[in-house]
């Protein structure tokens, strides 16, 4: 297991006074007064400097059970010094050991797992997961109530670090396939960012993120594998990344993913062949890519179960409840606002092709760039006195298509 640097290692001390705890609520019956020596008894060991037989650390992990607390302690201290060799066997004794010889070798294995960034301390880890899944098994519970207190001390301290690195999760507003739309725990990784991809290894112990931006030329193809890392992860937006079409390929091993959107990116028609083979089952979003009409008709003929959108990355800046095309809001500086385009204005038309509903205008705004002239119609309401009806006016307008404007980025 790769090291990620000393603070992945801050909350140890703290994880295993936390499993210590855990292991009195847990397994109260192997906590004597023997672990809690009192202050006049000193114990003095001689430790050899020879290499322990294999007889001689079985007979340790044995000792780790034994009634006498000094015993207990001088076999704990040769198997810490022999890890390499112990850990293997006391996995194995677990297999068969019970009642407090069970308890003893789940406190020697959990008070490595603490520190799962180190060789030993993911192979103690991983050895304790194992038992986890056996689900019904005592012992796959006593192992299950210890993996949640390391997975939480690990969050915990990952996410003071993250945050510091300038790493977002919280709960977040954000434009998802042009529909403003409230996510919970959104993981934000952009220009704010001032780690590396080995800083995010932790997010290993976040099985509460679903929706992750990652955003700007430093999104790198080793960012996003840590990224495809994400046990729960749903949904993914790729915002001016200069990701290739081959960096896409480490998608293929992550979750399946509900959807796909990726605004702005540089890869063409060459996509085509990594997106279709990525684990993708409702929505794949192209916006402002070079994927061309016959890309996208590609595309749909190979993720035949899933709506693929393929747009040219003209914006024209509103947003309209699904059902209709009524602008519930204009995006400040945008296209419809250079134009004087403003809330409640109904749209009717774009180009003389008629529209009903917001995806209506999505599709065929798809079909224009950036820096594109399109024609608008639409219907405008006017007060004109108290008690009067109010009066329409149907508008048509030239509109110049902007860039996308990203909105709900609040930090």
């Amino acid at each position: 297991m790769r090291a990620s640097g000393d603070w992945c290692n801050c909350g140890r001390d703290r994880s295993k006074r936390i499993l210590f705890a855990v292991f009195v609520l847990i397994c109260p019956e192997f906590v004597t007064a023997q672990d809690n020596p009192s202050p006049q008894t000193t114990t003095t060991f001689s430790v050899s400097a020879s290499e322990p037989t294999d007889e001689q650390l079985e007979g340790w992990v044995v000792d780790l059970g034994d009634a006498d607390y000094s015993t207990r302690q001088f076999a704990n201290i040769q198997l810490n010094l022999n890890m390499n060799r112990s850990i293997p066997i006391v996995i194995r004794s677990l297999e068969s050991a019970n009642g407090d010889q069970s308890d003893r070798l789940f406190q020697f294995l959990s008070s490595i797992a603490a520190d799962p960034y180190t060789e030993y301390g993911e192979l103690a880890y991983q050895a304790i997961v194992k038992i986890a899944l056996l689900k019904t098994t005592s012992k796959a519970i006593r192992a299950q109530k210890i993996l949640s207190v390391i997975v939480e001390s690990q969050r915990e301290s990952s996410l003071t670090r993250l945050r510091s690195l300038g790493v977002e999760i919280r709960d977040r507003t954000f434009q998802v396939i042009s529909t403003k739309t409230e996510i919970k725990d959104a993981l934000v990784i952009d220009s704010h960012f001032t780690g590396s991809a080995s800083d995010i290894e932790c997010l290993r112990w976040f099985n509460n993120i679903e929706f992750v931006r990652l955003e700007g030329p430093s999104i790198s193809k080793e960012i996003l594998k840590q990224i495809s890392q994400l046990p729960h992860m749903k949904r993914l937006q790729l915002v001016h990344t200069d990701l290739t079409a081959t960096d896409l390929e480490v998608l293929s091993d992550g979750p399946d993913l509900e959807l796909l959107e990726v605004i702005y990116a540089s890869f063409g028609n060459e996509a085509v062949e990594v997106l279709s083979n990525l684990p993708l089952w409702n929505k794949l979003y192209l916006f402002g890519t070079k994927v061309s009409m016959s890309g996208k008709r590609e595309l749909e003929y190979k993720l035949d179960s899933v709506d693929v959108i393929v747009a040219k990355g003209g914006f024209l800046g509103v947003q309209c409840p699904p059902t209709s095309v009524i602008i519930d809001r204009v995006v400040n500086g945008g296209a419809a606002d250079t134009a004087k385009l403003v809330r409640d204005d109904k749209i009717l038309s774009i180009n003389n092709i008629p529209v009903f509903v917001f995806d209506d205008l999505r599709r065929e705004l798809a079909n224009y760039g950036v820096g594109e002239e399109v024609s608008i119609e639409f219907e405008r309401k006017s007060f004109i006195a108290p008690g009067e009806p109010l009066q329409k006016e149907i508008i048509q307008r030239q509109v110049i298509l902007q860039a996308r404007v990203e909105t709900g980025q609040d930090r």
